[in-house]
């Protein structure tokens, strides 16, 4: 038989009263601003139609009363909001649950919107079972939307529903209602006085298992996160109920000094041990079980380091990444996100080819660590600042750069190939072309109107991809004028003719595709030749000496 243990409810009325004429006078103008050039300087009105008549508002009310006398009235908009919070027990089932909604009817009309939803946790406490779930809009029916979770203890379910229920369940004497319903509730669950300081969601989880007779440790909670999947009942019946060694296998953890700190952490990130694992190896980590439980116990993000940092770095080097690493996680006297960008620097530096570059900075002086970083990041920009020069088959430029006859004018096609040309014609044109020297798989060309100096020109862009083995398409992405206007018709022809030729140029027998050299700031030159991706675009053989490529208009 069910039993109502607790119950609460709140319920809000929203009455609007409108007047039953409308004054002739009603309809607002707005008049745009002079200050605006585009304005029209025109009233604009917006009028009424048979199906949304103007209603002009006359005053509000927020009673159950005037909602009662006011129900089918069509000059009241009306509002019925309610929430409320139960907790039942039927059998071995005890259960908390929210029903919260609301009905409405705006003005002019005779039927209601109708909102009604229900959020429940659920325990057997006979087998120790689970149940999160909900209903969305329960009256629909077969429209109703459902949702149900078991022993799924992720995102805190009980915090989300006192949440809701302080959020919602509001007036005198609501006050305290989430803590009081949740506490019925929990008692009723499990009465035994022995939670000590635990919250009620850390208590539903070790009733949880107690009653599948697992055995847990005392930080039983830090491993919530970790605890879902129907992979676990097969992890805790081969490793005799024991939770540490079940959670360890399940993340192929190992270690009698990672065990020791799995029973003592406070917290489980088990991504920053990993990452500690990756970078400096099991016989570094497990000799240090206070760095283990440190590991477990750090709480912001750790990030990952370069797959190519260990092929660079020495022995030597590596010890005094060590120590900083513990300045991180240990100590917490260095940031994480600082650590592993000079990480990424150091990658970056030995892969543009400072073979003698050493990681020099340690746990001894944070100013030496600040000049490294500092001078790490000069180095770089030196690297990624530079002119660039785009190598293109030789003929091409004979064949591209063809004048073209179009009505009485000729047309003058240049195309672009250097830092120096781009720049120019972005400066020119008004537009960011001089971003587009790196896209490996596009083909600027400029066409001037008149003469190969001409400023009246129109910036086009053709993009490469190979189709199929043996069929390369070219396409025309873009062509614009200066401050990247459309062109208007009477570029028309010169497109269309120019379109045809770039067909021809990669049709040549001669054609390659494009190489690129980058003079960098300091002196240093590198070199690059492209090759199709899996999805049939160019892309530079050399990762490293490609600009950030954009995707947007010029």
């Amino acid at each position: 038989m069910k039993q109502v243990l607790y119950k609460k409810e709140y319920k809000t009325y929203s009455n609007t009263k409108y007047k039953d004429s409308t004054p002739i006078n009603y309809i607002q103008k707005y008049v745009e601003s002079d200050d605006n050039i585009l304005a029209f300087n025109e009233d604009r009105v917006d009028l009424p139609t048979k199906k949304h008549p103007h209603f002009s508002y006359e005053l509000t009310d927020n009673t159950e009363q005037t909602f009662s006398d006011n129900f089918a009235n069509p000059m009241w908009s009306i509002q019925k909001s309610y929430f409320m919070v139960v907790v039942e027990k039927d059998g071995d089932k005890v259960s908390i649950k929210t029903f919260h909604g609301w009905k409405h009817r705006r003005a002019g009309v005779q039927w209601f919107k109708i909102s009604k939803n229900m959020d429940f946790i659920s325990v057997n406490v006979r087998t120790g079972d689970v149940y999160v779930g909900g209903l969305i809009n329960f009256h629909l029916k077969k429209k109703c939307k459902k949702y149900i979770r078991r022993n799924y203890f992720l995102g805190n379910p009980i915090n989300n529903m006192m949440t809701m229920i302080k959020n919602n369940l509001k007036g005198d004497g609501n006050e305290t209602a989430a803590i009081d319903a949740m506490s019925v509730f929990m008692n009723e669950i499990d009465p035994i006085d022995n939670f000590g300081n635990l919250n009620f969601n850390q208590r539903l989880f070790k009733f949880y298992l107690n009653k599948r007779n697992i055995k847990f440790s005392n930080n039983f909670y830090v491993f919530v996160d970790y605890w879902f999947g129907p992979e676990i009942r097969k992890l805790l019946k081969k490793n005799d109920n024991k939770m540490v060694d079940s959670v360890m296998e399940r993340y192929k953890l190992s270690g009698k000094q990672l065990k020791k700190a799995l029973h003592n952490c406070e917290h489980l990130n088990i991504n920053a041990y990993e990452t500690a694992r990756n970078i400096f190896g099991d016989d570094w980590i497990n000799q240090d079980k206070d760095l283990i439980l440190a590991c477990l116990n750090f709480k912001p993000g750790l990030g990952q380091p370069d797959n190519q940092f260990l092929n660079y770095v020495t022995n030597e080097e590596l010890k005094r990444v060590f120590k900083l690493f513990k300045e991180v996680v240990f100590y917490q006297t260095l940031d994480s996100y600082t650590f592993f960008d000079h990480i990424r620097m150091y990658t970056d530096l030995k892969r543009f080819g400072e073979t003698d570059l050493r990681w020099m900075s340690s746990d001894d002086s944070k100013l030496k660590f600040r000049e490294e970083h500092l001078d790490w990041t000069d180095k770089l920009d030196h690297y990624r600042k530079g002119d660039y020069t785009r190598i293109y088959p030789e003929y091409s430029y004979e064949f591209i750069q063809q004048p073209i006859t179009a009505g009485d004018h000729t047309y003058y096609p240049l195309l672009l190939n250097d830092s120096d040309s781009y720049n120019k014609e972005s400066s020119q044109q008004s537009n960011c072309v001089k971003t587009y020297i790196g896209k490996s798989s596009s083909i600027i060309i400029s066409v001037r109107k008149g003469s190969i100096e001409s400023d009246e020109r129109a910036t086009i862009e053709y993009q490469l991809q190979k189709v199929s083995p043996n069929k390369i398409e070219i396409k025309r992405i873009q062509s614009l004028g200066r401050f990247n206007k459309n062109l208007n018709e009477d570029w028309d022809d010169v497109l269309f003719k120019l379109d045809e030729l770039m067909l021809y140029y990669i049709q040549d027998e001669k054609f390659d595709t494009v190489k690129i050299k980058k003079v960098c700031k300091n002196g240093v030159e590198l070199k690059s030749d492209s090759h199709w991706n899996t999805n049939g675009y160019l892309q530079w053989t050399f990762e490293r000496i490609k600009q950030n490529e954009t995707s947007n208009f010029f």
